[in-house]
C-alpha cells in the first residue's frame, strides 16, 4: 500500500485486508507471510479476531509484525511479535473457518502469499 502513510503507534481504521481461513482441526497454528522488504519499511498489523495467542501484543489486541527479515526478493518470514522480542506467535484456533486481518503498518512493504502452518 505504497503511499498511503505509516501506522506505527496504533493499527489504522483504514487500510485493512481480510482473508478467509479455515483450518481441519482445533490446535496452534502460525502463519506465514511472503514478503518483499526494501527501504526500511518492514511491518504489518495482524489478528485473528477473538483468537487467543501465545506471545504478548499490542495493547489493541493487534500483534505488530515489525523487524520482518528484509529482501528485495520473495521471501517467507513467519509472523512474530515486536511487543514479545520477536516471538513467533502461536494462534490458537479450533477446527472451522476464521477471519485473518492484516492492516498497513509502514509504508511500502509487500505482501504476495499466506500460509497456515501448524
Amino acid at each position: 500500500m505504497d503511499g498511503i502513510g505509516d501506522e506505527n503507534g496504533n493499527p489504522p481504521a483504514d487500510g485493512l485486508a481480510t482473508y478467509s481461513i479455515t483450518v481441519p482441526e482445533d490446535g496452534v497454528y502460525r502463519l506465514a507471510f511472503r514478503v518483499i522488504i526494501t527501504g526500511g519499511s518492514n511491518s504489518f498489523w495482524v489478528r485473528i479476531p477473538g483468537m487467543a495467542t501465545n506471545t504478548t501484543n499490542h495493547a489493541s489486541g493487534w500483534v505488530r509484525f515489525n523487524g520482518i527479515s528484509d529482501g528485495d526478493a520473495w521471501h517467507w518470514d513467519v509472523v512474530h511479535s515486536d511487543d514479545d522480542n520477536q516471538q513467533e506467535v502461536e494462534f490458537t484456533l479450533s477446527a472451522g473457518t476464521h477471519t485473518l486481518e492484516i492492516a498497513r503498518r509502514e509504508d511500502g512493504t509487500l505482501l504476495d502469499a499466506i500460509a497456515v502452518l501448524k
